[in-house]
């Protein structure tokens, strides 16, 4: 939330630096009138920043409104940097955003109506909870006999809603798609709910049934429930060290033309199971690219699973037992903030065994001390887009208050 923050706080220097500039243009400074636009400017974004707060408990809101009214079962509420949480019956209250953000309502208890439980509730209601916010500052604006800073404020509001729904157009748009093809993706979506369903109930990968996993092979074109439900099976197999069968699914799929993320999960897969057999060193390097560490960095906010690669890589390849107890320690700080129990039991699991491996390997024993876990910051991709749109949003604000 405050990152976003940062982005308003931008957009409202580039407001006032407009304004400026617009007075330039003018001709001539007053200040009377720079002054009486510069006010109006911070009180919009003063507004927005408001509102930013607003947003980020109205979506979870109307996810959770949503899901109830399409019989879901509620396991988490998110508000801000901390999160309701039902764990084993009993609420727990936790610090820090949940994870698994995506699958947090998706882990059912019944399955007879998949299409309308997955999607109309949990992907519309924090949409509509929006739509009527706008709806509702809009009528205010134009019906309610407002002075200029009511007005302002408003303004600020239905510029803030406008943006945050022009943002969930693209996936408007898929779920859309995802819905009109249903029937095509109605049976891997099914086990891709159940497999959820499971790590939910703290049953680890390791443990599940085979019947929960469809092990076709990917091919081009299928839909990603299908292909996360094949990395999900390359997992298991690495995970019960059935390594010659995780080669073949990695032949069999290889990294077709699919999204980057799941490429890059496949070839975080691969490594992991490099590190676990033959460990050559000129395919750990070509594996092993800044973008995939990028991608594991950014990954480890939703998944606790991805840092057993950076453990495993350490302990195993580098020998550097202080940065892989660093990626331990990590794991250990965070693992509160993933509600899905089964990804943390396979996750300490694996550790487990990676260094059980290394005292084999090595016969020295890994000394347990304090050490300080690696930060991880999550950085968004659009950066450069954020401020690109907060720049555009900043002169239209500008503009606005100087036509008046």
């Amino acid at each position: 939330m405050f990152r976003t923050i940062k982005f308003y706080i931008f957009g409202c220097a580039i407001c006032l630096l407009a304004l400026l500039v617009f007075e330039l243009i003018h001709g001539f400074v007053s200040i009377d009138r720079l002054t009486s636009a510069a006010t109006s400017a911070l009180i919009i974004y003063a507004a927005l920043t408001l509102g930013v707060i607003l947003i980020y408990f109205v979506n979870p809101l109307g996810a959770f409104i949503g899901g109830w009214l399409t019989g879901r079962k509620f396991l988490a509420f998110q508000l801000f940097n901390h999160t309701l949480v039902r764990r084993e019956g009993k609420l727990r209250w936790c610090k820090g955003r949940i994870a698994n953000k995506d699958t947090l309502i998706m882990a059912l208890h019944d399955y007879k109506d998949i299409k309308r439980s997955a999607f109309y509730g949990f992907e519309y209601g924090g949409i509509v909870l929006t739509f009527l916010l706008l709806v509702a500052a809009i009528i205010v604006f134009f019906v309610c006999n407002l002075n200029v800073m009511a007005q302002n404020v408003c303004i600020a509001f239905i510029i803030l809603d406008a943006y945050e729904l022009i943002k969930k157009i693209p996936n408007i748009i898929l779920n859309n798609k995802v819905l009109r093809d249903f029937d095509n993706v109605k049976h891997d979506f099914g086990h891709h709910l159940k497999l959820v369903d499971m790590h939910y109930n703290n049953v680890p990968i390791e443990s599940m049934p085979d019947e929960i996993f469809d092990n076709s092979p990917v091919v081009q074109g299928d839909n990603v429930y299908k292909i996360a439900n094949r990395l999900s099976y390359l997992s298991r197999l690495i995970a019960t060290d059935e390594f010659e069968k995780a080669r073949e699914v990695l032949k069999e799929d290889g990294f077709k033309n699919i999204a980057e993320s799941y490429q890059l999960t496949y070839q975080a897969n691969f490594i992991l199971l490099e590190l676990l057999t033959t460990r050559k060193s000129e395919v750990l390097n070509s594996l092993w690219t800044p973008r995939l560490k990028s991608f594991i960095l950014n990954t480890t906010v939703f998944s606790p699973t991805y840092l057993t690669v950076n453990y495993t890589f350490e302990l195993l390849a580098n020998r550097n037992t202080d940065v892989a107890q660093q990626w331990q320690k990590t794991f250990e700080t965070t693992k509160d903030k993933y509600i899905l129990l089964g990804e943390v039991e396979s996750t300490q699991l694996m550790f487990a065994k990676i260094r059980d491996i290394y005292i084999e390997e090595t016969g020295e024993e890994m000394a347990e001390y304090d050490i300080d876990p690696i930060h991880i910051i999550y950085k968004t991709a659009n950066r450069k887009r954020l401020l690109f749109n907060h720049t555009i949003i900043g002169i239209a604000i500008a503009a606005l208050i100087y036509s008046r």
